[in-house]
């Protein structure tokens, strides 16, 4: 199965969604969760696109076996999610809570394995939530 690999970018009151592996196509919401319903629609309007124009579609698009893998940068995490609470994860992550809210604000950048670990802690803390009963 083939996989369009998108990032997701707050933008003014927005959030766009763009293709790393399908240049030119783009979905756009005014939350997280609309420029995700939107990516279908895109894609189809893509496709259509490149079809009107008689042009060959690239590989990625040839059948309809392809699924979405959705990239959210650390600051743009912290913006959407602004109740998570930065102390929690840097005590998961190993990662100074100075530091996680420099990367919170885009004054810094995590580096790979930085990101991975605030995800890795994030998933953490959402599994000890789901444990939650009340």
């Amino acid at each position: 199965m083939k996989k369009l690999e998108a990032i997701i970018e707050k933008k003014g009151n927005g959030y766009w969604i763009y293709f790393t592996n399908l240049p030119g196509c783009v979905s756009y919401g005014d939350t997280i969760e609309r420029a995700m319903s939107n990516v279908k629609d895109a894609v189809n309007e893509h496709i259509e696109a490149y079809k009107e124009l008689g042009e060959e579609l690239p590989d990625i698009l040839e059948g309809d076996n392809f699924t979405y893998e959705y990239n959210l940068s650390v600051k743009d995490f912290f913006k959407e999610f602004e109740a998570i609470n930065i102390s929690a994860i840097s005590k998961k992550s190993g990662i100074n809570a100075s530091l996680l809210r420099q990367y919170a604000s885009g004054i810094k950048f995590p580096s790979i394995t930085q990101a991975k670990k605030i995800e890795k802690s994030i998933h953490q803390l959402g599994k000890e939530f789901l444990t939650i009963q009340f």
